[in-house]
């Protein structure tokens, strides 16, 4: 009514690779901006990974040809703007909770292939002793998750445990993008 415009929501981007952000043509390898800004630039044959908690995507090691996106917790829906994010290798990392896997189950609707990392069996019992108490959510059907992701999503709503991402060792985290870049890199040269 009176032409004034409206604060749109910005998604935090980080360019985990030096070459692919001089790709680019970025100054700097962390920044802001809305989905639909971040939709104009020119990526190709790269991997995305989306992360819950902006702690954890500052702290995301350097990793070839790819992209950090994060800190979106219920907002991942805004990605759907992002139209490369289509043709892109995505993956998504969020806490070992029922909300963790609710996120996942939602960006699945809009990114069917995107694929989870650090949100296993495995992991969740690795790190038993940093399990601490959940948020009292019942499960409830989540169509777009695998099987051993719903049935961990079920276990952690019944016994009402969460796994917050920011608890996870660095170390861990570093040994797991350390294999995800290997497997990459073979992935890269069969193409």
């Amino acid at each position: 009514r009176y032409g004034l415009r409206y604060a749109r929501p910005h998604l935090l981007m980080r360019v985990l690779d030096q070459q692919l952000q001089n790709e680019l043509g970025l100054p700097f390898e962390e920044i802001s901006l809305p989905a639909e800004s971040l939709s104009q630039l020119d990526v190709n044959h790269i991997r995305v990974i989306i992360v819950e908690n902006k702690v954890n995507l500052l702290t995301l090691p350097k990793l070839t040809r790819t992209i950090a996106l994060g800190g979106l917790g219920n907002a991942v829906t805004q990605l759907c703007d992002v139209n490369w994010l289509q043709k892109s290798d995505v993956h998504y990392w969020g806490d070992l909770d029922a909300d963790g896997f609710a996120i996942l189950d939602r960006l699945r609707q809009r990114l069917p292939r995107v694929r989870s990392l650090l949100m296993d069996a495995e992991t969740f019992e690795e790190l038993s002793e940093l399990v601490t108490t959940g948020n009292g959510v019942s499960a409830r059907e989540l169509a777009h998750l695998m099987e051993v992701e719903m049935e961990l999503y079920q276990r952690l709503c019944q016994q009402n445990q969460r796994l917050e991402q920011e608890h996870i060792p660095q170390s861990l985290v570093q040994k797991c993008f350390d294999r995800w870049s290997i497997r990459g890199q073979m992935e890269t040269h069969r193409k």
